[in-house]
């Protein structure tokens, strides 16, 4: 009886993954690129304080 215990947390682990799969979708290669972070530009910029 100790593989039924294997077999439903295996169960739970797949129901997991497709969860997340279908909540967070998946990278397919055609998504945009990352906009840059323009505070990294700023670094160099004077501070008035």
């Amino acid at each position: 009886m100790p593989f039924i215990d294997i077999i439903i947390f295996a169960v739970i682990a797949v129901l997991l993954v497709l969860r997340l799969r279908s909540v967070l979708g998946q990278r397919t290669g055609y998504d945009e690129q990352p906009q840059r972070d323009n505070r990294l530009d700023n670094e160099s910029a004077e501070v008035i304080s």
